[in-house]
């Protein structure tokens, strides 16, 4: 590596870095006596999997990769030949360079399955979460968007507010309506809108406080053209949707509602929670771009995901909205839509594992397009925290190479360099969310 490089890794390396985006589980349950310990926690994360699935791994294959009693040797014959054709792709560099750093090893082969396995069994004890994050990865904190099913709005039990900083799901609130669970949860009977409504109320009042952010992935399931439909638009379709005798649950659509009625919902919802995180100062989050898995891709609607949401960032110009995986693969809506708006930011949490070489190209272009300010550099977006390293890692390098680039090419002053490293991996995070300020809220770290 040349010189230049050289001296931005150097300095890259030593700058402490906000981990804006994870699905990180708590450590008690990672610690727990029927969680795996093998070398397949390292390649059981969605992308990795949808790799394998992709390159010849049938369903049979992947779900003995989950079972504890099956050895990590017959594991490795189940994924040998699979891993060999997929090896190289972003996804797999990640787990690679986590194996790396992690275990000493530069690949898994059938010679080395079982060490990994009984190295990663050693390292899964109390107080791992801290030093991975911390001492190897060197992370300010991480921002978490819980997946557990027993918290559908908020993970309110975090052990580790300081280090694992939690979102408010607005999924379940607004477009993938758990209407039953969550009003048993909290004892209310919801029949109205207005219920529903006092519903969304209480859980910004109990959790909004504590949340450093709020997130939605509807893209997976619609377009994200919300309209700003009032109350009364959406208040008979609601009423219908809960009829006793309706099925709907979760995304489905109830009986008795129709496509145009569900959406109806939906956008009066989504605009009521919107309002909600402006109200508690919340940043709103965006799943866009590619989605994880591998056999469900819509790259039609993924095309428009940014168009789709500048309604939205004209209608609310005192909210924060966050892009996230730069709309992946087409980023330069991201570019155009940040650079033209002053209330959206983008971040590249997820896309450098997608396709590391389109991350360096996209911070080049950003950089000479947009506000340095507006751009969040990393977030690994995993359930299983040994598989930040890798991620981490491949997001310093990339900075690195792009700045050297840029540098090279004469876009930049070389001076210009350690301002432009400390903010996209640091102060950019800290001035758009409020984690000192989160944090007091939290039992045990009041101020």
């Amino acid at each position: 590596m040349p010189d230049r490089y050289n001296a931005y890794r150097e300095i890259i390396d030593k700058q402490p870095m906000c981990d804006t985006h994870e699905h990180i589980v708590e450590e008690s349950q990672r610690l727990q006596p029927n969680e795996r310990r093998d070398f397949t926690v390292l390649v059981d994360s969605y992308y990795a999997q949808d790799d394998l699935m992709v390159s010849g791994l049938d369903v049979k294959g992947r779900d003995l990769l989950l079972r504890t009693d099956v050895d990590p040797k017959d594991k490795w014959k189940i994924i040998a030949e699979p891993w060999n054709r997929c090896r190289h792709t972003g996804y797999m560099h990640g787990v690679r360079e986590s194996l790396r750093i992690l275990c000493g090893e530069d690949d898994l082969h059938a010679g080395n399955v079982q060490s990994v396995s009984d190295q990663i069994a050693e390292m899964i004890k109390p107080g791992y979460y801290r030093h991975i994050l911390k001492d190897i990865c060197n992370i300010d904190h991480c921002q978490v968007n819980s997946l557990n099913h027993d918290t559908p709005i908020f993970r309110d039990y975090c052990e580790m507010p300081d280090l694992l900083c939690q979102d408010i799901n607005l999924l379940y609130l607004s477009t993938w309506l758990d209407i039953d669970s969550i009003s048993k949860q909290i004892d209310k009977n919801v029949t109205t809108l207005t219920d529903w409504h006092e519903v969304i109320d209480w859980a910004f009042a109990k959790y909004g406080p504590r949340a450093i952010g709020a997130k939605s992935k509807t893209a997976y399931t619609r377009s994200l053209d919300f309209a700003d439909v009032p109350a009364e638009a959406a208040a008979l379709p609601f009423h219908i949707s809960r009829d006793p005798f309706s099925e709907g649950k979760g995304h489905k659509r109830p009986s008795g509602v129709d496509v145009h009625d569900q959406k109806l919902i939906e956008d009066h919802l989504f605009h009521y929670c919107v309002k909600k995180c402006i109200e508690y100062d919340l940043p709103v989050k965006f799943h866009t771009g590619y989605y994880v898995s591998w056999k469900s891709l819509n790259l039609r609607r993924i095309r428009d995901n940014v168009v789709d949401l500048c309604d939205l960032f004209q209608t609310y110009p005192e909210g924060k909205f966050v892009l996230l995986h730069v709309n992946y693969p087409y980023m330069d809506d991201v570019i155009a839509a940040v650079k033209h708006h002053h209330n959206v930011w983008v971040d590249m949490a997820w896309t450098w594992v997608v396709n590391p070489h389109a991350c360096v190209q996209f911070f080049k272009d950003f950089v000479k397009c947009a506000p340095i300010n507006k751009l969040l550099i990393f977030g690994a977006d995993f359930n299983q925290v040994e598989l930040v390293p890798g991620e981490a890692a491949m997001t310093r390098h990339g900075l690195a190479l792009a700045l050297s680039e840029l540098v090279d090419e004469g876009w930049l002053a070389d001076k210009e360099v350690p301002d432009i490293i400390e903010r996209v991996m640091y102060r950019n995070a800290h001035e758009l969310y409020d984690y000192k300020g989160t944090l007091k809220n939290w039992d045990g770290f009041g101020g």
